[in-house]
């Protein structure tokens, strides 16, 4: 199974979902043992009863638990969430801003210009 990478932490947490429930149609279900060999840290889990071993972590219950099992592995106890720099996405969005802006503001300016000179023209016509 592949996990889904939450990059919003720093190291990354790796987050996976281990599907229970096509086995809920089973007309019998006995012990379910859940063994997560790992070096990494078990974040969170959505059952809350794996238990830390030497090679990773095991939940072992009697019958199955209803719903999905969803749990998260990081490489450090405690991932910091990053939070977004708005700064640096505003720096990545100023040039595509300043190269769309500047060529509006000249055709702007180079529109007025002309405006002027053909009312400057016509009434010079007028005149004489």
């Amino acid at each position: 199974i592949y996990p889904r990478i939450n990059g919003q932490y720093e190291p990354p947490v790796y987050e996976y979902i281990y599907l229970l429930s096509p086995a809920q149609t089973w007309s019998e279900f006995g012990s379910l043992d859940i063994v997560i060999n790992t070096p990494y840290h078990l974040i969170s889990d959505n059952r809350q009863k794996f238990e830390k071993t030497e090679t990773g972590y095991r939940m072992l219950r009697e019958g199955l638990p209803e719903g999905e099992l969803k749990f998260s592995l990081s490489s450090e106890e405690k991932p910091k969430k990053e939070t977004p720099n708005y700064l640096l996405y505003l720096l990545m969005v100023l040039p595509y801003f300043v190269a769309l802006a500047v060529p509006l503001v000249g055709l702007v300016l180079l529109g007025t210009w002309i405006i002027r000179l053909v009312k400057k023209h016509i009434i010079k016509k007028e005149k004489s």
